[in-house]
């Protein structure tokens, strides 16, 4: 393919000829240091003819040489002859396509800056403006998200994350096939040597997305003549929102001399444009196999086998057989292609329940190309087959009233879709609920005989199934309760009652709760996410044939400002010796730039390398272990959702869990770090309030000074689309694990509670102590029956805790203490002393 002659130089004349945009307020001279020689242009119309540019190319080309032929040493070998023969590319495979182009950075955010001073976001430019002439001579339909040095704030006062955000909406209005952002690296401590190219695919498409990346990264990686680098599992912003396959590249270094004075030649920028067009022409070449549809999908089944399939398209490259998954709820099943090969078709291996399942079909064609997996959602209707009645516990209590719960299943003993109503009738007495709906196949409600029935009839209908029993009044102790929040009176399921210590009931889906209790028994009721009440002193009874159930409230745990939030917990495990993280963990030093959208980082994930790394182990790593453990349990009991991510997967595959978890916040412990720091993303306002709360709370929690607080790009702070917090601490002494495990995660979970809203003025100090305990004796404190801490040498422990009743009790060598409890109120601070008796 030949190259027209305005490809040499100033790429951008051409766009703004092609495309008529005005070109006046900034034309592009390729970089920083050609604008230094060249003059400035006043724009181009259409008509700006071929010899004009061709002599301004030749001055062009005489100036920049001057400019960039200063030094004398021996430059490497990377950015040299081009290695490519545009002449014996076949691109008509591009005809049609549509591609964008996403030039990273640009106006408020210039980027990585090199030693010499050349921006990121003008290379960044230079290089799209060349790929553009490139696709659109190939027949594509090209979309520039920028073509100037300009960002996309609406507002002056905007963020980066709000430039991405508008550049984004952009680019999704083209519809793409294929989305490229074309960005240059800079390493964090400033080293002139390293050079290296990364290429970054769309994380949660290892189908085309990594096909892509990896086609291109071969390309870069003959043309530039740079031999390190590899393909890596990235979640940026522009990739994991891009409505397609989607490639962020980085092909070099601008912190290496040598690379910033090459890329300061438009000719250099242009072998940059011929590697990564060679590499979309092979993706393009080898076809788009694609899943075009997926049955069932979005529509109700009511059968419990039904048959499953995917129409697909191998665009006539053949489909590999071996390469087609089926997958349904996440278990494989066996796959048939049609002859045709226009169709895969998987049987069910069990019946299916009543409820949502999820569908994914994928393969690769005969070239090696992915279609990607393409899922949709169906639900499953069956019939209710059975009923089963239960009374809960033993009886009718002859001044309350009778639990009762109905299971409703289906023919192959599933239980029916959740909201099937279950009707009860009577006409010996009356119900709390007559029509309930099923949660998980059960319905509850509770049954309040008439004064003068010495046994009940009760009579159970779901759809079509019909059920009877009778009751008889034999328990005199058994009480029944309907548990719910105090914040939002929500009903409260699997809310336990405990007698010595021994769960003897469970609340149903739908609040209710029944047990017996025996006179002087103390029971216990808990619930993850709120706070314990003890059941020794209850209302009495409602009177005999009531129509209402108690009820009980149960206070949510720190306010409820943590009740069902997502968090990833990462137990990083050790931090590499020098403190420099290898590719298992990735992190640096600041890196030099003039705004956040600069900051790279030169580390990967070995989830992308050939061979992973082993993880990192030691006496480092079960202390990280041990923080993270704890911090996870913590936040359970305060009503969180918690995934755990243990030190033995890679650093990529723990941000795409935490991705597909959907978490709101992602915290690292590492341990064994020369000093102690807390880490953040440079420009996350997110992650730098958490790591500020942090270390607020780290002076009032532990007796050890507090990390200070730095900006990083760790792998994980780069790619969690959620506030993120790397807590990197110095080696722990063997003989405070125990003590400063334990006050590093209460610390973390204090920050974390603080940064989901709560208030630290609606916090009271709860001083707790106990003088039976001997000095010596190791011994610790249960708050709330889920948060321990242990007991400082002089016999003391420190909570902070919102306002409301709370319960506490020590727990030693020799036993456990008395549960006690006691009220706070907002702000205030208690001294509490503690009995072991």
């Amino acid at each position: 393919m030949k190259l027209p002659v305005e490809y040499a130089i100033l790429p951008q004349m051409r766009y703004c000829a092609e495309t008529n945009v005005n070109c006046r307020n900034r034309a592009l001279l390729g970089l920083r240091g050609a604008r230094d020689c060249l003059p400035t242009l006043a724009g181009l119309e259409p008509g700006f003819s071929v010899r004009a540019l061709a002599f301004l190319l030749l001055s062009a080309v005489v100036l920049i040489s001057g400019c960039a032929g200063r030094g004398g040493r021996v430059p490497p070998p990377f950015y040299g002859t081009p290695l490519i023969d545009m002449s014996r590319l076949d691109a008509s495979c591009l005809k049609g396509r549509r591609i964008v182009l996403d030039p990273g950075h640009g106006g408020a955010f210039s980027g990585a800056i090199g030693w010499g001073g050349l921006e990121e976001d003008d290379v960044n430019l230079g290089v799209a403006l060349y790929l553009w002439g490139l696709l659109r001579d190939a027949g594509a339909q090209v979309f520039l998200t920028r073509s100037s040095d300009r960002d996309f704030l609406l507002d002056p006062a905007g963020s980066l994350r709000d430039d991405l955000r508008e550049r984004m909406e952009t680019a999704s209005a083209f519809e793409p096939e294929l989305f490229i952002s074309l960005h240059h690296n800079a390493d964090m401590s400033r080293s002139r040597n390293k050079n290296q190219i990364e290429t970054y695919f769309k994380m949660l498409d290892e189908g085309p997305s990594r096909d892509a990346a990896s086609l291109i990264h071969d390309h870069l990686k003959e043309n530039l003549a740079i031999s390190e680098g590899q393909v890596v599992a990235g979640n940026y912003f522009v990739l994991r929102n891009a409505p397609c396959r989607a490639v962020l590249g980085e092909p070099s270094y601008l912190t290496n001399p040598w690379v910033e004075k090459k890329l300061e030649l438009a000719q250099k920028q242009l072998l940059e444009a011929q590697a990564y067009f060679a590499g979309i022409v092979e993706y393009f070449s080898r076809g788009t196999p694609s899943v075009i549809s997926v049955t069932p999908c979005d529509t109700v089944v009511c059968e419990a086998r039904p048959a499953l399939s995917a129409s697909i398209s191998t665009e006539g490259t053949g489909i590999d057989t071996v390469s087609v998954v089926c997958r349904l709820d996440n278990r494989t099943l066996p796959t048939v292609v049609n002859a045709e090969e226009t169709l895969l078709a998987a049987a069910v291996d069990r019946p299916l329940a009543s409820g949502t399942h999820e569908l994914c079909f994928s393969f690769r064609n005969l070239n090696g190309n992915s279609s990607g997996e393409t899922c949709c959602r169906f639900h499953v209707s069956l019939p209710a087959s059975s009923l089963l009645v239960e009374i809960c516990p033993g009886g009718l209590h002859e001044k309350g009233g009778l639990l009762l719960s109905a299971q409703a299943l289906d023919a192959n003993g599933n239980a029916v879709k959740d909201g099937t109503p279950v009707l009860f009738t009577s006409s010996d007495g009356s119900f709390s609920e007559n029509s309930v709906g099923t949660s998980s196949g059960v319905a509850s409600t509770v049954f309040f005989p008439l004064p003068s029935v010495s046994q009940a009839r009760i009579d159970v209908i779901c759809e079509n199934v019909r059920d009877s029993m009778f009751v008889r009044p034999i328990s005199a102790g058994t009480r029944v309760l309907r548990i719910v929040a105090a914040d939002n009176g929500e009903a409260l399921a699997s809310a336990r009652v405990s007698l010595e210590d021994s769960v003897v009931s469970r609340s149903t889906p739908q609040g209710l709760v029944a047990f017996e209790a025996g006179a002087g028994d103390s029971l216990l009721l808990e619930k993850s996410g709120y706070l314990p009440v003890s059941l020794s002193s209850l209302p009495s009874p409602s009177p005999f044939g009531a129509d209402a159930v108690d009820t009980l409230d149960m206070a949510p745990v720190a306010l409820g400002f943590v009740r069902n939030r997502r968090i990833a917990v990462d137990i990083g495990g050790a931090t590499p010796k020098g403190g420099k993280a290898t590719p298992h963990g990735g992190t640096r030093s600041r890196v030099f730039s003039r705004r956040y959208g600069a900051v790279r980082t030169s580390d990967v994930s070995p989830a992308e390398a050939s061979a992973a790394k082993a993880p990192l182990r030691g006496p480092n790593a079960a202390v990280s272990a041990e923080i993270g453990k704890r911090l996870a349990r913590m936040l359970v009991g305060a009503g969180a959702e918690v995934l755990v991510l243990d030190d033995t997967m890679p650093d990529a595959e723990k941000v795409k869990r935490a991705e597909l978890f959907a978490a709101e916040r992602y915290l690292r412990v590492e341990v064994g770090a020369k000093k102690s720091s807390l880490l953040h993303y440079p420009g996350s306002s997110g992650g730098n309030r958490l790591a500020q709360e942090c270390s607020r709370w780290w002076s009032e929690t532990l007796p050890i000074r507090s990390p200070a607080v730095r900006e990083d790009a760790h792998y994980v702070l780069r790619h969690t689309s959620c506030s993120a917090l790397v807590l990197r601490l110095a080696s722990v002494p063997e003989k405070l694990c125990n003590e400063l495990s334990a006050r590093i995660a209460y610390t973390l979970y204090l920050a974390t509670i603080q940064d989901f809203g709560l208030p630290e003025s609606d916090l009271s100090r709860l001083h707790a102590s106990c003088d039976e305990l001997d000095r010596s004796e190791k011994a610790s404190v249960l708050l709330d029956e889920f948060l321990s801490l242990p007991l400082s040498k002089d016999g003391t422990v420190s909570f902070f805790c919102a306002e409301g009743r709370h319960s506490l009790r020590i727990i030693s060598d020799r036993k456990k203490g008395m549960l006690e409890f006691i009220t706070l109120r907002k702000g205030e601070r208690t001294k509490h002393e503690l009995m072991l008796d």
